[in-house]
């Protein structure tokens, strides 16, 4: 096998890894210790990471995240997330659109996002919302929130938003609201010593040739 083939097989086996075989790939909730059916994990696949459900850090300002080393998290290559990878992963979860404007279309993916993130209030009317704070770009001292809530029982029914409610200090935190908290999706032990294995086999083969 030539050094290009080889490439090619590496190249293949982590794009397979990471996509995990699904096309236009929604969020699937995971464990975060495999086989524990803990379901902490929320799997992006078509953005390459790994989310924290928000019941983890209800309650809890991002300072409070910080000073406690990210709940024990930062050790498991959890870090905070940016508002722009929130935004593209509720997209990746089926939002059709960003705003505060209730939407028919995104009532599904928003029931699916509480379902994942865990429902941290119960609105007036007993609509389910849920939010997360996240860095607020160009702001280092300032967070902001990005909410999903649903209206499954009054008007306007059946219809949800997904919406930014603006900046506020990292002190800030609320019983609704957890921290976003992600990771690149990890590369199972197995699959890197399998990709070491073929690039120790090309450093081998160019060796022979030269000789």
């Amino acid at each position: 096998m030539n050094n290009s083939r080889l490439l090619g097989a590496v190249s293949a086996l982590l794009f397979a890894y990471t996509s995990c075989g699904i096309v236009n790939a929604a969020l699937v909730q995971i464990d975060l210790v495999q086989g524990s059916g803990d379901g902490l994990l929320i799997r992006d696949t078509s953005n390459g990471f790994d989310w924290l459900r928000l019941t983890e850090t209800k309650g809890l300002s991002v300072v409070d995240v910080i000073d406690n080393g990210i709940g024990g998290y930062a050790d498991m290559g959890f870090g905070l997330a940016s508002k722009v990878q929130v935004e593209a992963m509720f997209i990746s979860g089926g939002i059709v659109q960003l705003s505060t404007l209730f939407v028919e279309d995104n009532y599904l993916p928003a029931s699916n996002l509480l379902d994942l993130f865990g429902v941290l209030q119960t609105t007036g009317g007993g609509l389910p919302a849920t939010g997360g704070w996240v860095q607020a770009p160009g702001l280092p001292d300032l967070v902001v929130s990005g909410v999903v809530q649903t209206a499954a029982c009054c008007p306007p029914a059946g219809r949800a938003y997904v919406a930014d409610f603006g900046a506020v200090p990292k002190t800030s935190s609320s019983d609704s609201s957890g921290v976003f908290l992600l990771r690149p999706i990890p590369i199972p032990p197995a699959l890197w010593l399998f990709g070491s294995g073929l690039l120790g086999l090309m450093g081998i083969s160019r060796r022979t040739r030269s000789a």
